[in-house]
């Protein structure tokens, strides 16, 4: 991006998979508390634009309560 642009990543990325879990359950889950999100990747992925690369990041869905891989922000 450089040094005179900057970019916002929304925390709703990192949202946990509940791909593993039946909807019944999925819906059931407390979305607000902070254990849902994965904050080490976050970091892991803030770590990786600080140096420059490319992150693949995860965009949310919000009706299936799962994670959509995509290349959505580039370095």
């Amino acid at each position: 991006m450089g040094d005179d642009n900057i970019g916002v990543i929304t925390e709703d990325c990192y949202y946990r998979d509940q791909h593993d879990m039946a909807m019944e359950e999925r819906v059931k889950v407390n979305y607000d508390h902070p254990n849902l999100i994965d904050h080490d990747l976050l970091f892991h992925h803030l770590q990786l634009l600080k140096a420059g690369k490319s992150i693949d990041l995860f965009q949310y869905d919000y009706t299936q309560h799962i994670r959509k891989r995509e290349t959505i922000f580039s370095a």
